[in-house]
């Protein structure tokens, strides 16, 4: 599956994907939508109906993940394309609206999973003073981070306690370079 592109703006693309589609015997309704990202590319959140139009029975429901971006190379006015998927095929993104998991039937349990731990790794309260293991592939030059122990939380900075014990140096780093605390 590759992208497709053929809209003037974001919003227009937006309006595209989120509106109701009618077919002959189906209609595809976007019941909720976000645009996660910045202004040339992001991800659109959907929770999305496939209703029998002889019927008005809701079929299937599910998480939509299409990810939109602005291509300048395409030298015409109509720059904006998106790729769609759903939750079915495992996105390798997790922005999702955690309010959306339970808006549709669970399809794919370690996406889901992925999800929660993204949201809950961006929402852990830091506090100085702790030290915290570091991700792995955390660098200073060519020395390797094994923790860090908060010094101000704003800016975010710290302490970067080396794996080969030299002494600390101070470092900015964001929520996600930390994991637990150190006991």
């Amino acid at each position: 599956m590759g992208w497709t592109f053929g809209h003037s703006t974001k919003q227009g693309l937006i309006k595209h994907l989120t509106m109701a589609q009618a077919g002959e015997t189906r209609t595809w309704d976007c019941v909720a939508h976000c645009y996660r990202g910045n202004n040339y590319r992001g991800v659109l959140w959907t929770v999305q109906t496939v209703t029998v139009n002889a019927t008005h029975e809701i079929v299937s429901t599910f998480i939509g993940c299409y990810l939109l971006s602005y291509n300048r190379s395409q030298g015409t006015t109509y720059c904006w394309g998106y790729k769609d998927m759903c939750e079915s095929m495992h996105p390798y993104y997790y922005s999702c609206p955690l309010g959306y998991l339970e808006m549709a039937p669970e399809e794919c349990p370690e996406w889901r999973a992925k999800v929660r731990a993204y949201h809950a790794k961006r929402t852990k309260k830091l506090v100085v003073g702790e030290t915290y293991l570091a991700t792995s592939g955390l660098h200073v030059g060519s020395r390797k981070i094994k923790a860090i122990k908060v010094v101000s939380l704003k800016p975010l900075c710290g302490d970067a306690i080396f794996e080969d014990s030299g002494c600390p140096e101070q470092v900015k780093f964001s929520k996600k370079h930390v994991g637990d605390a150190v006991a």
